[in-house]
């Protein structure tokens, strides 16, 4: 499918945001679990909506997915399609394989801020720093070999936090998008999320874990995840 854009990126990484950017595009259908389950909703009962991943090509066959969401293209010709799903990462390989034509936009932000991101949010109220690590490794292990490919474009979370019409009008470009509502994109994401679920938005800088984290648990998580920090230049 060439309209169909997958955002992935270890959780807490800015996923969330960078769905709820491109969907205030005109241009683009932020996917969400309805278009491949009808019968579920990612709204509450207050009719908010409280999740955009669908895990689909995890949870689903990719021949299932694939068949819904060409049909949600046919139902909106000449828009891209927008989905998220952290999840995705561990099966990048098949995703590739089956749909060669499909872009992938991958989110990375340092480490440190991810686990410690992980250790402040509700829902990840329960996770120590090990737990937190595993589930870095075990999103960024098995994508690691799709880095490169020419269907995949890495962003920094950061960049797009310091300048982000510079890097989103520089997405649009890439995916196909006009950039002239890059403006719009931004005023309707600014301090806010479309994710209305407790802790998915948290106020903060880009290096609060440094205020944040004891130094002994920012060498830990150093000592355990070097090897990414410096792939990804955050040394």
């Amino acid at each position: 499918m060439k309209n169909l854009v997958l955002i992935v990126g270890v959780p807490r990484s800015g996923t969330t945001w960078l769905w709820s950017l491109l969907d205030s595009h005109p241009e683009t259908v932020g996917i969400t679990i309805e278009h491949i389950h009808p019968d579920i909703s990612s709204r509450n009962i207050k009719g908010n909506l409280v999740r955009c991943e669908t895990g689909c090509f995890v949870t689903d066959s990719i021949e299932f997915a694939e068949h819904r969401l060409t049909q949600v293209s046919m139902r909106n010709p000449g828009k891209f399609l927008v989905e998220k799903s952290p999840t995705h990462m561990i099966v990048m390989g098949k995703i590739l394989k089956a749909m060669p034509e499909v872009m992938v936009l991958h989110i990375v932000r340092d480490p440190r801020a991810v686990i410690n991101s992980m250790l402040a949010t509700e829902f990840y109220s329960s996770v120590n720093v090990d737990d937190s690590i595993k589930q870095y490794e075990d999103h960024m292990k098995p994508f690691l070999p799709f880095v490169d490919h020419k269907n995949v474009y890495t962003l920094k979370y950061e960049e797009l936090l310091y300048d982000p019409n510079f890097i989103i009008e520089n997405l649009c470009e890439i995916i196909g998008l006009d950039p002239g509502h890059t403006n719009k994109m931004i005023t309707e994401n600014f301090g806010k999320s479309k994710i209305q679920k407790p802790g998915i938005f948290r106020r903060g800088e880009a290096c609060s874990y440094k205020k944040e984290l004891k130094p002994e648990q920012i060498k830990y998580i150093e000592n355990r995840l070097g090897f990414y920090i410096d792939k990804w230049e955050y040394r």
